[in-house]
């Protein structure tokens, strides 16, 4: 007897190998072993927890010199990138003795970002300064951010300029709020500043980590407000100043918004426009988004005055939050209003699984519907569609 049997392909062979039953039998199949159980707090335990305790360890050293650490905060943030100035000026207080306190302080300062009391004093007495001198000028030039002392920003950037100077405040007060901040929403509170002066002023303070997120430089510290030198009438001063800073702040808003300028409405305008014209039978590259938006600046008065100060970066960096290029044209991340404008259950598939399919489509050209279940339960945790939602 002959029997034809037909060729399984590499994904059926695959598929047989990872069943259920063939799983039931490699399980099956494998050996019993004889385990010994001893319960809690029997000898035979204790024997067996002392192995693995760790062994004796030779004593490590963590004592780092005052040359060495103020070098690594220089050399490991902003300040030596953006402002080589101010790292050499720091480094040249540390080495001449006869700088003044107060000077000496705002270089050292400006070059870190941000320290810890203790540091900071035990890099005062190295130069010979006085601890309580030291706490003097600190009441009067600096603030506590998340227990960690830095400049007051009208005396970082001694240049007055008021934009950068609320700018730096804001994202002080947003990080004694929380050690962690999403770059988008910081972009948000001080949406005056460009792209570059926004990372520019984070390295100075915070560290980037993944997903455009940016944490407090330092971890958080008490030593100093749980301390002697940090009583009521130092707690009450910087409490007087915060206050006159957010009235500030509050005061620029107003003008801004007087100017026909509120806080990220630049951005909501660009995000509209760049909506309407993704939403279209023709998708739009890079350029000829531009040019609409061009066109629509020499046309629209108003639309020209919310987004004039839009540099190519930040039009770049919104038009990368509402949309995806797909074959070199952008499309729309959610459902365009187009599609959207019958009600019931198709509309709502469309609304669903439109940024499934778009985000799928951004990272391959030919889409299964095996891809796009199992997409949809990688995005939305759901790969039960119906056959209905495909149309």
């Amino acid at each position: 007897t002959t029997k034809i049997k037909k060729k399984e392909s590499d994904r059926q062979a695959e598929w047989r190998l990872n069943s259920l039953s063939v799983v039931r039998q490699q399980a099956a199949a494998e050996p019993w072993m004889d385990l010994d159980w001893f319960p809690r707090g029997s000898h035979e335990t204790e024997q067996v927890y002392q192995q693995m305790f760790c062994g004796p360890q030779p004593a490590q050293e963590f004592d780092v010199s005052t040359e060495k650490y103020m070098d690594f905060l220089i050399k490991s943030g902003a300040p030596q990138a953006h402002d080589p100035v101010a790292a050499a000026a720091a480094e040249q207080a540390l080495a001449d003795q006869s700088t003044p306190t107060d000077i000496w302080i705002r270089k050292v300062l400006k070059a870190a970002g941000t320290l810890y009391w203790w540091r900071l004093r035990d890099m005062a007495v190295g130069s010979g300064i006085d601890p309580e001198v030291l706490l003097g000028v600190l009441r009067q030039d600096a603030t506590l951010i998340r227990g960690a002392w830095c400049l007051k920003s009208h005396v970082h950037y001694m240049d007055g300029d008021p934009q950068i100077q609320n700018a730096r405040d804001v994202l002080l007060l947003a990080f004694n709020e929380s050690r962690i901040w999403d770059r988008a929403v910081l972009s948000e509170r001080v949406y005056w500043l460009s792209p570059e002066k926004l990372s520019a002023l984070l390295l100075t303070i915070a560290v980037k980590r993944p997903g455009r997120k940016w944490e407090w430089k330092l971890k958080d510290d008490d030593s100093f407000t749980g301390g002697d030198g940090f009583g009521p009438e130092l707690e009450a001063s910087l409490g007087q100043y915060w206050e006159h800073r957010r009235s500030a702040i509050e005061q620029d808003g107003a003008q801004r918004e007087g100017q026909g300028m509120k806080p990220g409405q630049m951005h909501v305008v660009m995000e509209r426009f760049l909506c309407e014209q993704m939403d279209s039978d023709v998708f739009l590259n890079l350029e000829q988004l531009k040019l609409a938006r061009e066109q629509r600046q020499v046309d629209d008065e108003s639309f020209d005055r919310h987004v004039q100060d839009i540099d190519d970066q930040l039009f770049a960096r919104i038009l990368d939050k509402v949309g995806l290029v797909i074959a070199g044209v952008y499309v729309p991340r959610t459902c365009p209003p187009s599609l959207c404008a019958t009600a019931g259950r198709k509309q709502d598939d469309k609304t669903k699984y439109w940024p499934v399919l778009v985000d799928l489509f951004a990272h391959q050209q030919s889409v299964r519907k095996a891809d796009v279940q199992k997409h949809a339960q990688a995005m939305l945790g759901d790969s039960k569609i119906a056959d209905a939602a495909y149309n």
